[in-house]
């Protein structure tokens, strides 16, 4: 996938987005999920945050060989 299109889908993907969402976080981790399946990341950790809090926090694994464990304390 060529970093244009990446970009555009990231962009498109964070836009639809409701922070209000009961799904924001399921959100998140599914397009971590797709980044991982469509070969842009291994595993790999997202927060969003609006001023002082946490949104949403996801950490997801590839576990692919060679790529390191991670979690949400990773950071």
């Amino acid at each position: 996938m060529g970093h244009k299109k990446v970009i555009f889908a990231t962009i498109t993907f964070f836009f639809s987005l409701s922070v209000s969402s009961n799904n924001l976080e399921q959100n998140v981790a599914a397009y971590q999920e797709a980044l991982i399946r469509n070969g842009v990341t291994g595993s790999n950790i997202a927060g969003v945050f609006g001023k002082s809090e946490t949104l949403a926090l996801s950490a997801v694994a590839s576990n692919l060989k060679g790529d390191k464990a991670v979690s949400e304390d990773t950071i």
